[in-house]
């Protein structure tokens, strides 16, 4: 990946666990869609409720699949493709206590957060966002799995 942002692609893994759990956007398919002589067309997504405005469309009686796919992926951050995305990812995994370091070498960067004695490295990426999304996703996968599966006390037989 070069880095640059691409709106044709899916995200990935790490750019969808990122974006719904620290940057809180929506990246559900369940919508409903209606147009209202006031507001224009709006959709809402069933599970969570976030809700959209539609511009430029209130004319029309049925709004374009499209049309609703392309105003739904406004609203899913590219993280790993933009420093301003990536940015608010670090300040959001700061928020919740981990600290991030960047490591350089040779124009490529890598991202290790820490939070305690848990430390996550990722490998190099082009970008600096690319690397702390992929931290992100780790945190997620890996920290948060690893938290719960903690032994309980033990409690001996008397036998």
């Amino acid at each position: 990946m070069d880095g640059e942002y691409k709106a044709d692609r899916a995200l990935s893994e790490a750019e969808r666990l990122v974006n719904v759990r620290y940057l809180g956007h929506c990246l559900h398919e369940n919508r409903s869609v209606w147009n209202s002589w006031t507001m224009g067309w709006s959709s809402r997504c069933r599970d969570c409720k976030v809700e959209i405005q539609i511009d430029g469309y209130m004319q029309l009686r049925r709004l374009p699949d499209d049309v609703l796919a392309h105003a739904w992926s406004q609203e899913h951050v590219k993280t790993a493709a933009s420093p301003v995305n990536g940015a608010q990812l670090r300040y959001a995994l700061e928020r919740e206590g981990w600290r991030v370091q960047f490591l350089g070498v040779d124009g490529r960067t890598a991202c290790e957060v820490r939070k305690g004695s848990t430390c996550w490295r990722t490998p190099f990426f082009d970008t600096q966002a690319e690397a702390v999304v992929e931290a992100g996703a780790m945190t997620l996968r890996n920290y948060t799995f690893n938290a719960c599966a903690k032994p309980r006390s033990l409690v001996q037989s008397p036998h």
